[in-house]
């Protein structure tokens, strides 16, 4: 029998900070590290056992093995790629094992809404427990087609220039207006603002009007309708 003085003792466990306490309290308390190896190692199982001893005797009482089961690591290096053409968000993921759902490094979200910023972070599910979040990456979508409704053309017939105007897109961080006439004559103008100007076009021509929003790796293109002839 244990005398109420005495400690428990728990034998050496990689990543364990142990709490000594009185055995007659009857707890043990465990705090795992969450130190986890570089993969493709697996991070280890603790293995844990108790033996009591007394002044006499060492190592005659030993309980039998039982095992930690620890949170996986977050996973690290997320990176998102976007598709423009399908309105699709790829996540690229280097995690680290432990999951006992981690079937995959990747994974795909479709119906994104145009023109708006999305936080994203990765969580590993393990058997027991779950990991913390990765650190966040910020994505934007691609852009808000233009709105055709709101592309005006103001021609000036004096010095051969003609004024556009549109209104703003979501998630644009400049347009490309180009205008197109009636035998293949093709003039454009770029601009951050809303609107922008055009010179030197062919005269007696008609022109239809096309409008591009562009972010930082998307292009929306959208022909708005709207014809001028100078």
């Amino acid at each position: 029998m244990l005398k109420s003085n005495m400690t428990c003792l728990l034998a050496s466990c990689h990543g364990i900070e142990v709490e000594v306490l009185p055995c007659t309290q009857r707890r043990l308390s465990l705090i795992w590290d969450q130190c986890c190896p570089a993969p493709p190692v697996t991070p280890p199982v603790p293995s844990i056992m108790l033996t009591a001893h007394n002044n006499v005797c060492r190592g005659a009482a030993i309980s039998t093995s039982t095992t930690l089961n620890t949170e996986p690591c977050p996973p690290q290096n997320v990176q998102t790629h976007l598709n423009c053409t399908r309105k699709f968000w790829g996540s690229g993921i280097r995690g680290f094992p432990g999951g006992s759902q981690w079937t995959n490094s990747s994974c795909s979200v479709t119906g994104l809404i145009c023109g708006m910023v999305y936080n994203t972070h990765v969580r590993a599910i393990g058997e027991t427990y779950n990991s913390t979040d990765s650190e966040t990456v910020l994505f934007t979508s691609a852009p808000c087609p233009p709105v055709s409704s709101s592309v005006t053309v103001d021609l000036n017939c004096e010095n051969a220039t003609v004024l556009f105007r549109w209104a703003w897109s979501g998630g644009a961080a400049s347009y490309e207006l180009t205008a197109i006439s009636n035998n293949g004559y093709i003039a454009s103008c770029i601009s951050q603002e809303n609107f922008c100007n055009i010179s030197d076009l062919a005269c007696g021509q008609t022109y239809t009007v096309r409008l591009t929003a562009i972010s930082n790796e998307c292009e929306v293109t959208q022909e708005t309708g709207v014809t001028f002839q100078t």
